[in-house]
C-alpha cells in the first residue's frame, strides 16, 4: 500500500497567504498526497484576561499569544488555500484546537481533520469532528498506552472513522527518545498506523515506514532559519524531496 504522506506546514507560513500558497507549490513538487495546516479561535481557548495581559498567566503565554496572533490566517485565506489544494490535487488536512474552528473547516471541505496530541482525550472536539463524517487523524503523543487504548474505545463506540500516529511531544525530538517499536503496539487498536516525526532529518521516519506506518507527516518549511517555532525542525523543500523519493522506495 502507498503511503500517504502529508507535508505539515502548520504556522510555517507565518501568518503570509503569499507563503502559504509558495508552501503548498513546493509540496506539489515534492510528490506528497496532502498538506496540512492549524485552525485556532484565540478567544475560544484562552481566556479575554490571558489574551489582553499574557504576562498575566505562565510566563511563555508572554511569547505564545503574541505570536498565535500574528500567524493566525483568516478565514478568507483559508478559501483561496482550499481552492489552491483543489487545484493541485492535494487533500487539504486542518487540525483544529476548539469547537468553532472545528466547525468552519468542516465546512470548508477539508479531506481529513487532524488532532493533536494534546486534544486526544478532548472528546467534545472528538465528537464535533466526527459530525462531519470525515476521517480523523489522531496523535498518540506522550500518552501511555493504556490511555490510548480507553481512547480508542470511545471512538470506537461512536463510529469514529479513525487512525493513529505515533509521535513525540518534544520539538525537536532527539532520535534515543523516538519509541518506535511501539508502532507494533498501536497496530492493535486501529487499522492505519502512521508516524508523526519532529526529529532533525528523517532517518527514523524512513524506519517508521519500513515497519509498516502507512501515514507520514513532516513539518515542512521553505527555510530553516525563518523566524518562529518549528522552522528548525522542519524539511526544507530539498530534503523533503530526498525523504519523499525514499519513502516511495521503501
Amino acid at each position: 500500500m502507498k503511503t500517504y504522506i502529508i507535508a505539515e506546514i502548520g504556522i510555517n507560513h507565518n501568518g503570509k497567504l503569499s507563503t502559504a500558497l509558495e508552501l503548498i507549490d513546493k509540496a506539489k513538487e515534492s510528490n506528497v498526497d496532502a498538506v496540512k495546516f492549524q485552525k485556532r479561535d484565540l478567544k475560544e481557548i484562552y481566556s479575554d484576561k490571558i489574551l489582553n495581559d499574557p504576562n498575566s498567566a505562565e510566563w511563555n503565554f508572554e511569547y505564545l499569544i503574541p505570536l498565535l496572533k500574528e500567524v493566525e490566517l483568516s478565514k478568507d485565506d483559508y478559501l483561496i488555500i482550499k481552492n489552491k489544494c483543489d487545484e493541485l490535487s492535494l487533500d487539504l488536512i486542518i487540525t483544529p484546537f476548539d469547537k468553532k474552528s472545528a466547525d468552519f473547516v468542516g465546512n470548508l471541505g477539508i479531506s481529513k481533520f487532524k488532532i493533536s496530541s494534546a486534544d486526544m482525550t478532548n472528546f467534545e472536539l472528538i465528537d464535533k469532528c466526527n459530525s462531519f463524517g470525515i476521517p480523523l487523524i489522531i496523535s498518540t503523543g506522550m500518552w501511555e498506552y493504556k490511555d490510548i487504548k480507553k481512547c480508542v474505545s470511545y471512538y470506537e463506540k461512536n463510529n469514529v472513522d479513525f487512525s493513529l500516529l505515533l509521535a513525540n511531544s518534544t520539538y525537536p525530538t532527539p532520535y534515543e527518545e523516538i519509541p518506535l517499536k511501539f508502532i507494533d503496539k498501536l497496530k492493535k487498536l486501529t487499522k492505519k498506523v502512521g508516524y508523526s516525526g519532529h526529529e532533525l532529518g528523517y532517518l527514523p521516519t524512513l524506519v517508521a515506514v519500513s515497519k509498516g506506518a502507512q501515514l507520514i507527516e513532516r513539518h515542512y518549511t521553505l527555510d530553516n532559519e525563518m523566524t518562529g517555532f518549528d522552522h528548525k525542525m522542519s524539511l526544507n523543500p530539498k530534503d523533503f524531496i530526498a525523504m519523499v523519493k525514499d519513502i516511495r522506495n521503501i
